[in-house]
This record gives C-alpha cells, sequence and structure tokens, in this order.
C-alpha cells in the first residue's frame, strides 16, 4: 500500500513565533496632559502565533496559540481570531487565547491565511499567518462504478443505517435516538427513483447497540441489547415481532441458524455467556437461564459457524459458536448441542488460540467494533482495533473455523484513518463478502475482500485490499441499497454532522 501526502511547506520559519514588528500593526495613544503633568502613553501588544501543524491534512486539526503574546504595561489582552482566505476552516473558539482549526474536505492542496488581533484595550496588533492545507490521496484506489448520486436531508442525527442481509425496499432503515428510544423509519425511492422516508417510525426499541447485520441469513432479523434487556427484532412480519429478553449488561446477541426451536445465546460485559430459553416468548414470560459459561470475561462478539454437516433429522446437531473473548484477547470456539426436540441445550468448549493482531513491540490497540461474516457459510467475523492515532497502528482481524473445524485467523493493517465501523457492502458485482471499513479522521473508506463465492471456508482467506475509496471527510456509516421501482443497487453513505444521506448508485 502506498500512502501519499501532497505536502507544501510554509514560507518563513516551520514553527511560527509572529510578532507584530514581522508584519503585523499596530496603534498607539499619544501621550495627554492635564495642568501640565504628562499621561504615560500606551505601549500595543506584541501578537505571537505558535502553530502545531502548518500543513495540516483534510479532516485533522491544528491548534493556534497566542499565549506568549505580551504587553509591556502589563495589561489584559483580548483575542480574536478571523479568516482571511481559504476553505471554510471550522474554529474551536474564535475570541480565546488558543483556537483550533480544523481543515474540511479538499479536493486539492490549498492555502489559508489566518490573522490574530491582540488587544489591550486601547491598542490592537494584528499578525497573520498562512497555513498549507494537504489533500490526502491513498491508494490503491477502490473504483466502484457509480451512475448517479442521490441525496436526502434527513431531519434527526442518525445513529446507523443497518442493513439486513436479505434486504429489500423495507429493510433500509434509517435509526434516529428519541430519549432512551430509537426509532427506526424506513428508507427507499419513491415512484420518481428519488430517496425518500418510506415510513416514520417503523418500530421503537429501546435505545443501545445495533447488531444489524441479521442473525439468520434466512430470515431477516435485528437485535438491540441495552443496559438489561434484549430486543430480538423478527421483520418477516408487520408489524415486526419483538421477543425481549431479561439480561444483565448484556453485549452480544446470536442463534443458531438450524435448530428447530428458539433458545439464543447472550454475551454479557464482564459476564461470560448465557444460553437462554424461549419459551413463553414474546407473548409473555421471563428469561430463563439455562446454562452459564466465560466467568467474568466478556463475551462480546460472535457468529455461528454454519460449515458443520447438518441431518435435521437426527438427535443431534453439529454447529459451532466463535466467540472473541476481550478479557483474555482469545478466540474460543464452543460445540453447540441439542435435545431431543431440537432445541440448543448445551454449550461445550472445544478449542481456544490466542489473537495475534501482530503489534509492534511496546505498541497497545483498543477492540472498536465487530462484524457477521456469511458468505460461503464462512461462519466468520470481522473484528477491528486501534490506537486511535491517524498515522498509527490499525488492524483487521478475520477469525473463523476451517473445514476440519480448527480456528482461522489472519490479520491486516493500513497506516492512515482510525475505523469506526464496518459494513458488508458491495462497491461492485463481486458476490462474496465485501467489507467496507469507515474512517473517523480521513476521507476514505478501506476495502476487502474475501475469497470466490462457493469456496470452502478455507478459501475465504486471504482478503484482497485493501483499497481505498474517497467517501469525504465526515462520513458515517455505510450500506447496501436496494429499492425504487426499478430495484436500484447503491451504496448508502451517512454524513450525520449535515444530517445528510447519500444514495451512491451503481450498475
Amino acid at each position: 500500500m502506498l500512502i501519499r501526502f501532497r505536502k507544501a511547506t510554509i514560507t518563513g520559519v516551520s514553527v511560527l513565533a509572529l510578532t507584530a514588528c514581522g508584519g503585523g500593526g499596530s496603534s498607539s495613544t499619544p501621550p495627554q496632559t492635564s495642568g501640565g503633568t504628562p499621561t504615560p502613553s500606551n505601549t500595543a501588544p506584541v501578537a505571537n502565533i505558535v502553530v502545531s501543524d502548518t500543513s495540516p491534512n483534510e479532516g485533522l486539526s491544528s491548534n493556534l496559540n497566542a499565549s506568549t503574546s505580551t504587553d509591556a504595561d502589563g495589561d489584559t489582552l483580548s483575542f480574536s481570531w478571523t479568516q482571511l482566505s481559504g476553505p471554510t476552516l471550522t474554529f474551536s473558539a474564535s475570541n480565546n487565547v488558543v483556537t483550533d482549526i480544523t481543515v474540511p474536505n479538499l479536493d486539492s492542496d490549498e492555502t489559508a491565511r489566518i490573522q490574530l488581533q491582540v488587544s489591550d484595550g486601547t491598542n490592537t496588533t494584528t499578525q497573520e499567518v498562512t497555513l498549507n492545507l494537504t489533500n490526502v490521496v491513498l491508494t490503491p484506489v477502490a473504483n466502484p462504478t457509480i451512475t448517479a448520486e442521490k441525496s436526502l436531508i434527513y431531519p434527526n442525527e442518525i445513529i446507523d443505517v443497518p442493513t439486513v442481509t436479505r434486504f429489500f425496499e423495507t429493510s433500509n432503515f434509517l435509526v434516529h435516538q428519541t430519549n432512551d428510544e430509537f426509532v427506526w423509519d424506513t428508507f427507499g425511492y419513491n415512484d420518481s427513483n428519488e430517496p425518500v422516508v418510506l415510513r416514520e417510525s417503523f418500530f421503537t426499541t429501546v435505545a443501545g447497540k445495533i447488531i444489524s447485520e441479521g442473525l439468520n441469513t434466512r430470515d431477516r432479523d435485528l437485535a438491540v441489547t441495552s443496559e438489561n434487556l434484549v430486543s430480538d427484532i423478527d421483520l418477516t412480519f408487520a408489524p415486526p415481532t419483538q421477543f425481549v429478553y431479561d439480561a444483565e449488561q448484556p453485549c452480544a446477541f446470536d442463534r443458531a441458524n438450524n435448530f428447530r426451536n428458539g433458545n439464543r445465546v447472550i454475551g454479557h460485559t464482564n459476564g461470560g455467556l448465557s444460553l437462554v430459553s424461549t419459551i413463553g416468548l414474546p407473548t409473555g414470560g421471563s428469561t430463563t437461564v439455562l446454562q452459564q459459561f466465560g466467568g467474568n470475561a466478556s463475551l462480546c462478539e460472535m457468529q455461528v459457524s454454519s460449515q458443520a454437516l447438518i441431518d435435521r433429522f437426527s438427535s443431534s446437531v453439529d454447529q459451532r459458536l466463535l466467540v472473541f473473548d476481550e478479557t483474555n484477547q482469545e478466540i474460543i470456539s464452543l460445540e453447540m448441542l441439542e435435545n431431543r426436540n431440537q432445541e440448543l441445550s448445551e454449550l461445550v468448549e472445544d478449542s481456544t488460540v490466542a489473537l495475534d493482531l501482530e503489534l509492534p513491540a511496546g505498541s497497545n490497540v483498543e477492540f472498536v467494533t465487530s462484524l457477521k461474516l456469511s458468505a460461503n457459510g464462512a461462519g466468520a467475523m470481522a473484528l477491528l482495533f486501534s490506537d486511535g492515532e491517524t498515522e498509527g497502528n490499525h488492524r483487521l482481524v478475520i477469525v473463523g473455523l476451517g473445514s476440519a473445524n480448527e480456528i482461522l485467523q489472519q490479520t491486516y493493517s493500513w497506516a492512515y484513518g482510525v475505523p469506526s465501523s464496518m459494513s458488508i457492502t458491495a462497491i461492485d458485482d463481486f458476490e462474496g463478502d465485501t467489507l467496507v471499513i469507515t474512517t473517523s479522521d480521513a476521507p476514505h473508506a478501506l476495502v476487502f475482500k474475501s475469497g470466490e463465492v462457493g469456496a470452502g471456508p478455507n478459501d475465504y482467506l486471504p482478503l484482497s485490499g485493501p483499497s481505498f475509496f474517497d467517501l469525504g471527510i465526515g462520513h458515517g456509516t455505510t450500506a447496501p441499497f436496494r429499492g425504487g421501482p426499478d430495484l436500484q443497487r447503491g451504496i448508502i453513505v451517512t454524513y450525520p454532522a449535515q444530517n445528510l444521506i447519500k444514495v451512491l448508485e451503481r450498475n
């Protein structure tokens, strides 16, 4: 991967300590007399600016510090920052001694002039600084065939755009939060193939963490985990059916795809896993815990493997549950057993391996988010990690089960952009898993692709990539889109700060 920054150098010194005698302007008040007694003259203040980064990249900030400005008379100083030219910068404060500026999305390198005014209440001194703003270019470039771009202003702050695996028109959602509830609106195209909110308040759930990939590839399921509840939402029906489970600090939720009858697995923050019964739900009753596993570990990311050979008429089904143990940085494979009624009845630990992040010595990263993967029946998970630095350590780890039920894992890295979310969003006609990883501080999303359709689980890896998809500064989540009278395919991209949604249509 080549990372290319087009940076120019600033004219003059690279760390600025600019004073009034270096091009600034000032005014002074002449001495006054009263009854023959001279009034002391006022000396104009001296303006000094120190800049943390004279060539900031788009999306990043630079600190402007005027605290070394002085006044010979010891007067109290006031400060004012004004932009004179260049693309519009965002100032954290316009009248403080220190301010941060944030660079907007750029199409090319540009410059911006900023003026500081320092006043002692009588005299004012001005000083300017010129910043060289850098357009970031990351290669190789992902080049999807985008045929049109359509936009919609959404009146509320967008929390998520979860589009389930088997989506169609009414399964494209815009989610916003009202008080302590998530409100789900369906999103699609009208008869003119223009983006609209098709139905407001499609349903509501208690606000929490959204699991948006679909829990069963044959159904259309979503789940929301909140402080003490799990809402399992079945979108097959109108209105949707919600199974609500009592749980302490739930953070993950899954179920076996092929068991005839219910029972679910709930992951807990600092509480391991719970196997729970569905009897009496959703019409009534409370959650019954059948088994606890994992002690006090945080088991918040999991995926059912569908690679095992399944005989629906036998008394047992050989499926496995992959779990990421965030507490101990391990991947655990659990065998999922059923009883005579073909209900999930027991979890048995099968194997455990240490997670390999391939980090340089002495460096650390934190877990960001996860995603269930489904292409080729891989029963895999994607795990994201980052140290939070724009130019830092960022990792994508794919874990899954091989054909002999061994735990497979492969680690990928990139150098620029802190990851924020993941989705399975095809940007072209590739039919496997296309992972799109969005970033919080860079204009680019990253694109990785899995093995070919029809290949076995051992051929799921390695992924190809990353390539880089320029979505602009401020992009949020992405999701696949299909809808409208022409069943148009596309990519949904959110821009939360602008309350903006774009659909990038593709062939």
